[in-house]
């Protein structure tokens, strides 16, 4: 079936339907956020690869897997990010508390912050230079910085999973 687009275009049942379509398309993609900075006060997710949890970690590691305790280094391209949410703190959200400014994110336990955000809804590289499991599970931490007593980390999931090369 063909419609000549500029005849259903230009009649009023076409602009209606066109007027629906557009509230519609709106609607369905809720509202729209803005990068904004990291800031007290604030509820917030994390994100690894796009996910709040049960993600994975592709590792660059040199010969067999198998070891325990074995590291290697993410694979290029991943990406970490975290977004604001609205309203008061929840147990599956960090808070920012009465000083963050920025998260931190940890992607092993003990570690120091490898990836700094200042920034919701801003995609950063994980670090090449990073030494993570080559396999196994673990939590990503988003750590708000500088911490006080009303801030609270947020985690996601992770599978640390070996790619060979």
């Amino acid at each position: 079936m063909t419609i000549n687009v500029r005849r259903w275009a230009w009649s009023a049942a076409g602009i209606a339907a066109a007027g629906l379509l557009a509230v519609a398309g709106t609607a369905a993609a809720g509202p729209v956020q803005d990068p904004g900075p990291v800031a007290p006060n604030q509820s917030f997710v994390g994100f690894v690869h796009g996910t709040t949890g049960d993600s994975r970690i592709l590792v660059v590691c040199d010969g067999p897997v198998s070891s325990a305790g074995r590291t290697g280094h993410p694979l290029a391209g991943q990406r970490v990010e975290a977004r604001s949410v609205p309203g008061a703190p929840s147990p599956d959200t960090g808070f920012t508390g009465s000083r963050g400014t920025k998260l931190g994110v940890s992607l092993t336990p003990g570690s120091g912050p490898q990836v700094e955000l200042r920034f919701y809804l801003t995609r950063v590289e994980i670090p090449r230079d990073v030494l993570v499991p080559c396999s196994g599970t673990g939590l990503v931490s988003f750590v708000p910085d500088p911490v006080s007593p009303t801030a609270r980390r947020a985690t996601v999931k992770v599978e640390f999973a070996t790619v060979l090369t």
